[in-house]
């Protein structure tokens, strides 16, 4: 008679490690990876003397530019898509670059060809399955006439 619960005990283990496993949240490589990503807002703020101008410059993207989108493969390469309505014809649909985590997958880093090697780093602010939130900031001069530009940019997964 004692098995039976310590068997029933084993068995209830049993199921909730596999529970566990199938609830584990997916990577930050698994979600960057898994879905195509386009552009949805892109806001800029500018601090001077303590004062914020913020900016909504998605508004000022032609459609062209709207509907353009970035894949990134598990091999750490993105190829970044013109879309369906191409801005310069003359211009090549695809370009490539490449993709990393910093080592605490707190920055996105971004490389292209375009760039000429630069490295960009971005705050990854939030990435779901569903939604990636990137910023970047820039610091100029010296006090008290320091400026700082921020960017920040939002995707949405396809």
């Amino acid at each position: 008679m004692k098995r039976l619960p310590i068997a029933i005990l084993a068995l209830a283990c049993a199921f909730t490690a596999c529970k566990k496993e199938e609830d584990a949240a997916p990577s930050r490589d698994t979600l960057l990876t898994a879905r195509n990503w386009r552009l949805i807002a892109h806001v800029s703020s500018t601090t001077t003397g303590g004062k914020t101008t913020t900016y909504d410059e998605f508004a000022d993207y032609d459609a062209c530019e709207k509907d353009n989108f970035t894949k990134f493969s598990p091999n750490k390469t993105l190829v970044a898509d013109q879309g369906a309505i191409k801005c310069d014809p003359d211009t090549d649909q695809q370009s490539n670059g490449t993709w990393d985590f910093n080592s605490d997958q707190t920055k996105l880093l971004l490389d292209s060809p375009d760039l000429g090697g630069l490295i960009i780093p971005f705050e990854l602010l939030e990435l779901n399955s569903t939604m990636m939130k990137l910023r970047i900031t820039q610091t100029y001069g010296t006090a008290p006439n320091t400026v700082v530009d921020t960017e920040t940019y939002t995707f949405n997964a396809f």
